[in-house]
């Protein structure tokens, strides 16, 4: 597979997905070309308050 990624005038990047696909055993390969836009990188998520987490563990170990 081929990738090609070029970078917008926003900011946002755009690649390009080539792979080849056989179409059939006695035909010739055609390509299968995919474009997308991949978001820029995200702030993680806020962590859970430490009583949910003593909860969550409480639980477990209650089902276990």
């Amino acid at each position: 597979m081929l990738s090609v990624e070029e970078t917008l005038s926003d900011g946002r990047r755009r690649v390009l997905d080539v792979r080849a696909v056989p179409t059939d055993a006695a035909g010739p390969v055609r390509f299968a070309v995919g474009r997308y836009s991949r978001p820029r990188p995200l702030v993680p998520a806020p962590r859970p308050p430490a009583d949910d987490l003593l909860a969550v563990a409480v639980a477990v170990g209650v089902v276990a």
